[in-house]
C-alpha cells in the first residue's frame, strides 16, 4: 500500500489556507497529483525514447513497446496514489487491477504469445527485412517483422502474414544471410559416353558462366550409377543473390556443352532385345 499521507496533508492544509473546505481541498489535491504525474510520465517517456533510439537505432519497434509499457505501468501508479489521496482504498484497488490483469493474460493467451514471440525474434534477429527465407514451409522475402506477426513475398508476389509464435517455434532457413552459396547440380550421362568428355562438357559450361566464383574452385565427379544412365554432379560457389540466375544458366550450357562434346542427356528408358530363333536363345 502506497504511503500518500504527508503528501495528503501538505496539499490540503495548503487549500484550506486559501479558503477551501476539506471536500474541495482534498479534490484538487488530487488533481495537482495526477497534474504532475502526467509532467513527469510524460518527462521520463520522452527521456526513455531518446535513449532507446540510440541503442536501438536499427529497430525502433522495441523501443516503442518498451515506452507504451512503462507509460502504462507509470499511469497504474499514479492512478493508484491519487486513489489514495482521495480515501479510496489502494489495496482493494491492486486487488482489482492483478485480478483484471490475470483475466486478460488468460484470455489473450495467444495475443501475448505472438507479442513475446516478436519481441524474441527482434533481440535475436534470426531473419532480417529484405532477407529470402523459409518459415514454417512458407518461402519468401521477409518484407516486416512486427510485434506479432512477420510478413513475406513470395516469388510470385503473394504477401504471407505468418504469426510470431510459429516463426519461433520453426526451423527457419535462412538463403541469404550468408554472402556466398553452393549450388548443387546433377546431369544424367549414356553408360556409352566417355566420363573424361561428360566431365570436360561441365567444366566447359562452368567456365561460360560468369556469375560463378572462381575461389573455391568447382568440384567435378561422378555422383551414382543408375539404371538408364551415369549421374554426374558439380558443385559450384556463387553470390548469394545470384543463386537462383546461376543455377539456371547453367542448367542451359549443360545443355549446349553436352551437345558439343557428342555427350546424349539420358533418361530412364528399358532396352528390349527381340530374339527370333529359339536356337539363337539356347545360344
Amino acid at each position: 500500500m502506497l504511503d500518500t499521507t504527508q503528501a495528503e496533508k501538505t496539499l490540503t492544509g495548503f487549500f484550506e489556507g486559501l479558503g477551501f473546505n476539506n471536500i474541495w481541498s482534498t479534490l484538487i489535491s488530487a488533481i495537482v497529483v495526477l497534474i504532475i504525474c502526467a509532467i513527469f510520465i510524460g518527462i521520463l517517456s520522452n527521456i526513455t525514447k531518446k535513449v532507446l533510439d540510440r541503442l536501438l537505432r536499427t529497430n525502433k519497434t522495441i523501443g516503442r513497446f518498451v515506452v507504451l509499457a512503462e507509460k502504462i505501468m507509470l499511469w497504474v501508479l499514479a492512478i493508484t496514489i491519487v486513489c489514495g489521496i482521495l480515501g479510496i482504498p489502494t489495496s482493494s484497488l491492486i486487488a482489482m487491477i492483478t485480478v483484471v490483469g490475470a483475466a486478460l493474460s488468460l484470455s489473450l493467451q495467444s495475443v501475448l504469445t505472438n507479442l513475446f514471440s516478436g519481441i524474441t525474434l527482434l533481440f535475436t534477429k534470426p531473419i532480417a527485412v529484405g532477407e529470402f527465407c523459409e518459415i514454417s514451409q512458407r518461402t519468401g522475402t521477409v518484407q516486416s517483422v512486427g510485434l506479432f506477426y512477420t510478413t513475406l513475398k513470395t516469388v510470385n508476389g503473394e504477401m504471407i502474414t505468418v504469426p510470431n509464435r510459429d516463426v519461433t517455434e520453426a526451423s527457419i532457413l535462412n538463403f541469404t544471410r550468408e554472402p556466398v552459396r553452393r549450388v548443387s547440380l546433377t546431369f544424367d550421362a549414356e553408360y556409352a559416353d566417355d566420363s573424361k568428355d561428360v566431365m570436360a562438357a561441365l567444366k566447359a559450361a562452368y567456365d561460360r558462366e560468369i556469375l560463378f566464383l572462381r575461389d573455391p574452385a568447382p568440384e567435378i565427379f561422378i555422383d551414382s550409377f543408375q539404371e538408364s544412365s551415369v549421374r554426374y554432379g558439380i558443385n559450384a560457389w556463387v553470390a548469394s543473390q545470384d543463386f537462383l540466375q546461376a543455377k539456371r544458366n547453367m542448367n542451359l550450357l549443360v545443355r549446349e556443352e553436352f551437345k558439343n562434346h557428342g555427350v546424349s542427356m539420358s533418361y530412364n528408358h528399358i532396352n528390349v532385345h527381340m530374339i527370333s530363333d529359339p536356337k539363337e536363345k539356347m545360344d
